[in-house]
């Protein structure tokens, strides 16, 4: 028991002993009164002689005292630990309903101060403070990741677009595509260069795009394979990132003009490991590894469509031009086999028409290359135009040598059968003839080789006749060396008009898995998935009208795998503006389309993402919701508490005041309303200095100045009087004691009447 209650407690000791002494001498008086005798010193020992129950009531000073004692020092020590309990409960209330109050309001690295292990609803409190933490951090990452994943899908899908609708002209390509990069990642400048190996000894890199600071940028710019960072990265097939750019890197070594970022990133457009240009990207910030992982990709697909129009286009002009040389040569083709046809009949009417037919000679000499060979091959007549196309000045020059002088080594192999044919009188020869001129070079021909019949019908002499078909048949030949290479990196399908299948490249029959003689006969919708089939059927009789179509349709390969093949259907027509046959020239798309789904799949996990993360934070509502019941059902504990405890101040007979920090009443029980003659209705709210008159008989000011929080003596006792509202002065004992919550000050006055009668 603290010092504060020790010295009530000899007070009631001293009042139970002082009591107890009145009450033996009160037991002798009456007794001296009944008995009628005078109450003096002689009578009392007189009394406790005729009755010795005084001996007994004698000690009742003694019993009274010890039983005051021990019954106030219980009461006190009740006393003293339900303040210590009230005082402990009001702090731990309040703090909990503070740092509730922060928790609700989102502070959750609030700090518990003081923290009682003992103390399960701060333990909740606290466990809740880590939970929330918690959640709130994976919440963070993880709307982090997916705005990461779903910014990354959204601009594959728009670049997808992009590379779709702008695939016929590499200017405005090159533009949407940097454009559109530049701002989706927020930069501020970026170039956009195309490999150019139409010289494969003088490659470089040609600047098709540059954009820049919101604005198109007009630039001619190109770099020489292999120099600066741009030719590096193409030769080395690796992205390069740069944050410490030199002041002048942008004006020496980079084709963005003359600002100077803070951050470069250069990527290559590579695909099946061939490089088609380089994407070069300038910015103030420096771009996430996401963002860099976003570029490649983007580059990737870049290069594929870069690698389809290059073929596409490739092909394109090489179909114009062998339709076109295919013409000429089927014109030239007619006219060569009327000829022939003309010099046939004329040589079977030779014996009649001679005339006609030296006429008909001197004509062809004219216009064709004219040779005549005996049947051991020497040859013994050769017009003018034979002489100067096999590189001499005069006939002589060549008479009587063996016509394989004029013939390559390698055809002999084919050529002497033929000659061993007609030398006998078999059937004639038509067809390209490549002979040797006197310097080696090469001369082809339309040649007809046929025997001459003497009038006995034995094979007299050999009749060459041939045009001149040397640089077309060199066109062609390089016409059939470049359709062969597109054979070989592009797919080539043909089809009869009725839509059989008559030829699959080599590429077509890989990519597919079969054999040219499991395909060929086959309906055009062979292996076609069926969902194309129908729209497909309609655009068929389109094509064989000659109108061209462009599509990318499904295929099964022969082990059911998925193949897109992307291409143009297109009619090939003959020499008679005849359709003859139907062709398909495209590129396998097969993993474009992969990638297309795999991001459609890709978006549908974003959006079921983004459901489970609203059931989260559902389920987060609820929880905070619950929280909140429980800290609402625990201020109401301590309410209950609270007013537990007022009522007990309520009912105890001392007088009970409290005031705030800023001196005003707050609690006034009855025992003050008794003591000072005031309704508690008139002093809460008030100021305690202009309410009560309280003076301590040695300085007048003393309580007035001490009696104001922060500078009370709490814990002691002092003997005052008091000026009730009756003017009447009364002393009184006063114990103050000061409760400190944060900045929450209270003070509270224990006010004991001295007069207080126990008994």
């Amino acid at each position: 028991m603290k010092n504060k209650y020790f010295n009530k407690v000899k007070i009631y000791t001293t009042i139970a002993a002082i009591l107890g002494f009145l009450f033996p001498l009160f037991a002798l008086f009456m007794d001296s009164v009944f008995k009628n005798i005078s109450f003096n010193i002689t009578n009392i020992g007189r009394l406790h002689s005729e009755n010795p129950i005084h001996l007994i009531i004698d000690v009742a000073p003694f019993v009274l005292s010890i039983l005051v004692f021990f019954i106030s020092k219980k009461f006190f020590n009740i006393l003293e630990a339900s303040e210590e309990k009230l005082k402990v409960e009001t702090e731990k209330s309040y703090q909990n309903s503070m740092f509730a109050e922060k928790l609700r309001n989102g502070e959750i690295n609030a700090k518990y101060e003081n923290f009682n292990e003992n103390d399960d609803l701060a333990k909740s409190l606290i466990n809740l403070m880590y939970e929330l933490k918690k959640n709130r951090e994976e919440e963070k990452n993880r709307k982090q990741e997916d705005n990461q994943r779903h910014w990354a899908t959204e601009g594959i899908a728009k670049f997808g677009e992009i590379l779709r609708k702008n695939n016929n002209n590499i200017d405005n390509l090159s533009y949407k595509i940097i454009t559109n990069l530049v701002k989706y990642l927020s930069a501020t400048q970026g170039g956009f260069f195309v490999l150019n190996d139409e010289d494969k000894e003088n490659k470089f890199l040609e600047l098709t795009a540059n954009y820049a600071y919101e604005r198109k940028k007009f630039a001619n710019k190109k770099i020489v394979w292999g120099e600066g960072l741009i030719g590096a990265c193409a030769i080395e097939k690796e992205t390069i990132s740069m944050s410490k750019i030199p002041n002048n890197y942008v004006n020496i070594t980079s084709g963005l003009g003359k600002a100077n970022p803070r951050y470069i990133l250069i990527t290559p457009l590579i695909v099946n490991d061939e490089v088609f240009g380089v994407v070069e990207i300038a910015s103030f910030k420096i771009l996430e590894k996401f963002e860099i992982r976003f570029v490649e990709r983007v580059a990737e697909s870049i290069a594929s469509a870069l690698a389809s129009f290059k073929i596409s286009h490739k092909t394109a002009v090489l179909l114009k031009a062998s339709r076109k040389q295919g013409n000429k040569l089927l014109i030239q083709e007619k006219a060569m086999r009327k000829n022939v046809e003309i010099l046939k009949n004329t040589q079977r009417e030779a014996a009649k028409q001679s005339e006609s037919f030296i006429s008909f000679t001197n004509s062809v000499n004219h216009t064709l290359i004219r040779a005549e060979y005996n049947i051991n091959g020497e040859l013994i007549y050769a017009n003018t135009k034979f002489v100067k196309k096999m590189g001499y000045k005069f006939s002589s020059e060549i008479y009587k040598k063996k016509i394989f002088h004029f013939i390559d080594r390698k055809d002999r192999i084919w050529f002497d059968e033929i000659w061993d044919r007609i030398a006998n009188g078999g059937k004639h020869f038509d067809g390209d003839m490549k002979h040797l001129t006197k310097n080696k070079k090469e001369i082809w021909t339309m040649a007809t080789y046929v025997c001459i019949r003497d009038t006995n019908s034995k094979v007299e002499k050999i009749l060459f006749l041939g045009v001149d078909i040397t640089k077309k048949k060199q066109i062609s030949l390089d016409f059939e060396e470049q359709i062969s290479a597109l054979n070989r990196f592009t797919l080539k399908a043909e089809y009869s008009i009725d839509g059989k299948i008559t030829y699959y490249n080599k590429r077509i029959l890989d990519a597919l898995s079969y054999d040219i003689s499991e395909v060929k006969g086959k309906n055009y919708t062979f292996s076609m998935d069926n969902k194309n089939v129908e729209n497909f059927e309609k655009k068929w009789e389109e094509i064989k009208k000659g109108i061209p179509h462009e599509a990318t349709i499904k295929f099964f390969t022969k082990n059911n795998k998925e193949k897109w093949f992307n291409g143009i259907f297109t009619a090939i027509k003959n020499m008679y503006n005849e359709i003859s046959k139907i062709i398909f020239i495209g590129n396998d798309t097969t993993k474009q389309e992969l990638m297309e789904i795999e991001n459609k799949k890709q978006n549908k996990t974003l959006k079921e993402q983004e459901k489970k993360l609203k059931d989260a934070k559902e389920n987060l509502d609820v929880k905070l919701e619950l929280a909140k019941n429980k800290v609402k059902s625990q201020f109401i504990k301590i309410n209950n508490v609270k007013l537990l405890y007022e009522k007990i101040m309520e009912g105890m007979l001392d007088a009970v005041i409290s005031i705030n920090i800023k001196n005003r009443v707050i609690f006034f029980n009855g025992a003050a309303e008794e003591l000072f003659k005031k309704k508690k209705e008139l002093v809460i709210g008030k100021n305690l200095n202009n309410l009560f008159q309280i003076y301590h008989e040695k300085d007048k000011d003393y309580i007035k100045e001490h009696f104001v929080i922060g500078k009370a003596k709490t814990g002691f006792r002092f003997e005052v009087f008091i000026v009730n509202n009756n003017n009447k002065k009364i002393n009184v004992l006063l114990t103050l004691l000061e409760a400190k919550l944060k900045d929450d000050y209270i003070l509270m006055a224990f006010i004991q009447k001295i007069e207080i009668e126990f008994f």
